[in-house]
C-alpha cells in the first residue's frame, strides 16, 4: 500500500514470471498492469500448496529478493 510501484509487463516483459509471497502463500506473477497505483497482478496461486484468503492491503514481497554485497 506504500512505496514504489511494481514493474509492468508492458515495460519489462523479460522480467516475468517471478514469485511473490503474501501471508505465507507463494504465487507466480505472470503479468502486472498499470504504471500507477493501484496495479493489477495476474498470478498463479498456491504454488507452495498454501491456500488462504488475504485481506486488502496485505503485504506483498518478492519470494527471492535481490541481495547486493557492499
Amino acid at each position: 500500500t506504500s512505496g514504489p510501484v511494481w514493474v509492468t509487463t508492458a515495460a519489462n516483459a523479460a522480467e516475468f514470471p517471478f514469485d511473490i509471497m503474501v501471508g505465507g502463500e507463494v504465487m507466480t506473477v505472470t503479468a502486472i498492469t498499470s504504471a500507477t497505483s493501484p496495479q493489477t497482478f495476474t498470478c498463479t496461486r498456491s504454488v507452495n500448496g498454501v491456500v488462504k484468503t488475504h485481506a486488502t492491503g496485505a503485504d506483498v514481497r518478492l519470494l527471492q529478493p535481490a541481495i547486493i554485497g557492499l
